[in-house]
């Protein structure tokens, strides 16, 4: 799935020059620009749409995000929201029209395609500078709590969550991407509830983390 996002970016982007292509999802709401990195599982997809829906996000990507490499900015990448069966149900009461999306099978567990909201094409050719990363995880029941985290742990947990940075690795590029990490707060975000979420400012709840 990756490799085959990674060949959409570089189709939808032509050849810009990357500092990294993030495996995160991204939104932004006035001068705030939030990446969501994670693995598999880790609920960012779920909370990408439900804050797209609810808090007046411009949804910018939901799987791969590319972070130019002179700027800095995330670039979006508006594809379809890749919604697995588990996140069907809590996701029903905003986006009806899950329902009649196709279940595609894709190793274990099924895939819809959700198109994403309300995304105007010539925000296409926009950048956005990075202001916030926040590592989400989805815990059943838990409540949500945010809790800021080191550069060297958001260091940690960017690699961890697949991120792409070319081949050959290049000690300027390591260097280059500590540098960013370094320039921004992290966290981690847990949530159990997408009501909860939905019913907080998540920007303010942040700004108020940080």
């Amino acid at each position: 799935m990756l490799a085959l996002s990674e060949e959409l970016t570089e189709i939808w982007h032509e050849r810009r020059d990357w500092l990294f292509v993030a495996h995160a999802a991204a939104l932004v709401q006035g001068n705030t620009c939030i990446l969501l990195p994670g693995g598999s599982g880790s609920g960012k997809t779920t909370l990408a749409a439900a804050l797209a829906h609810n808090s007046g996000c411009v949804f910018l990507g939901d799987e791969l995000t590319p972070i130019l490499r002179d700027s800095g900015h995330a670039v979006a990448q508006p594809f379809c929201l890749r919604i697995k069966q588990g996140s069907v149900k809590p996701l029903q009461s905003l986006y009806p029209q899950i329902d009649a999306l196709h279940p595609y099978s894709w190793g274990e567990t099924n895939l819809r395609f959700l198109p994403p909201p309300d995304f105007q094409q010539e925000e296409a050719d926009r950048t956005w500078p990075v202001t916030h990363i926040v590592f989400p995880q989805y815990e059943c029941d838990a409540p949500m709590q945010l809790k800021p985290v080191s550069p060297t742990e958001a260091f940690r947990r960017l690699l961890g969550a697949e991120c792409l940075l070319g081949s050959p690795i290049l000690p300027e590029t390591v260097e280059k991407l500590v540098r960013w990490i370094q320039e921004r707060p992290a966290f981690t975000m847990q949530y159990g509830d997408l009501k909860e979420v939905c019913k907080r400012h998540y920007i303010d709840f942040i700004s108020f983390g940080a």
